[in-house]
């Protein structure tokens, strides 16, 4: 059991090192890597499918600024990885809402563009959800989140 959580580890380290890398380019060039984007996107799902504390674990610690999450182009990635797993594993994260949310809410006072755009997705994808993710503690802040972001000039 060691020995897998340890290869998830590394699997998850490497996913999320490319998708950041493909996420930092610019826009243009990334849609060059649209099929490899949703690969490693769908690989993201498969390993929260068979280790969600792990994984949520990790995503956690990239909005920390002693373990990563220096670079707002990697934070914002994250987010959307977040995002990919919250519309994807809906049923299978019902016992893990408290943690998604309190993920999204770390990255809250990101002044940067494209994380706050990311967070404001993250939300939107919570809204609708069978979870009710933001009729738990914490879930009231995010909608203040958004209805606050929404008067930003771009």
């Amino acid at each position: 059991s060691d020995v897998v959580h340890g290869q998830l580890s590394e699997l998850w380290t490497t996913i999320h090192m490319l998708f950041c890398q493909i996420a930092a380019m610019p826009a243009k060039e990334q849609l060059e890597y649209n099929k490899t984007t949703n690969e490693l996107l769908r690989c993201a799902e498969v390993l929260a499918r068979n280790s969600t504390d792990s994984v949520l674990t990790y995503i956690q610690k990239q909005f920390d600024p002693k373990v990563g999450g220096k670079d707002p182009a990697s934070r914002a990635a994250t987010l959307v990885m977040l995002r990919h797993i919250i519309n994807r594993m809906e049923p299978h994260l019902a016992a893990y809402k408290d943690t998604v949310i309190a993920t999204v809410k770390t990255a809250l006072s990101d002044t940067d563009y494209r994380v706050r755009k990311a967070v404001i997705q993250n939300v939107i994808a919570m809204g609708p959800s069978e979870n009710q993710y933001l009729a738990c503690e914490g879930g009231q802040d995010l909608l203040v989140y958004v209805v606050n972001n929404a008067s930003l000039p771009l």
